[in-house]
């Protein structure tokens, strides 16, 4: 696992995309989400590792999953556009919900959907939705001392 190679590296984090994580709590398949999400997190705790979710959901839902698994070592990588590309939300928004538990960024620029049936693109820096000042602004209040990644696909 990768959780193990993290180890020998000495790397402090693994960081990975947590698949689909349903909105409403009451689903039964948010239950088994947070039993999975648990066992990986727990196996990354075991091994002195942080597991940071990277997941296109709203902020509260990503939110209360980290809550209901409760450990101290499930933290977020946020994606800035991921969150405007699939219609979960924008980014301001996102730091205001989650914080102090974000320890990665990925900063790249997105657009909203505009059908129904397509999720947005990701475009250039200062051509989407991503208002890079502001969250700039938003890390510095909350005193981020992590990495920002320059992601493009």
């Amino acid at each position: 696992m990768a959780a193990d190679i993290a180890t020998e590296c000495g790397i402090p984090a693994v960081h990975t995309h947590c698949g689909f994580i349903p909105e409403d709590p009451n689903d039964r398949r948010y239950e088994e989400s947070v039993v999975a999400m648990k066992q990986i997190a727990s196996y990354c705790k075991e091994r002195g590792r942080s597991f940071l979710a990277k997941r296109a959901r709203r902020p509260h839902t990503l939110r209360r999953m980290i809550e209901d698994v409760g450990l101290d070592n499930l933290l977020v990588n946020l994606d800035l556009a991921n969150l405007i590309i699939y219609g979960k939300g924008n980014p301001i928004e996102a730091l205001e919900v989650l914080g102090q538990l974000v320890r990665g960024i990925h900063a790249k620029d997105g657009v909203l959907p505009t059908s129904t049936r397509k999720l947005g693109k990701e475009v250039a820096f200062g051509e989407g939705r991503v208002d890079f000042p502001a969250v700039f602004e938003q890390l510095r209040r909350l005193n981020y001392k992590g990495p920002i990644l320059i992601e493009h696909e």
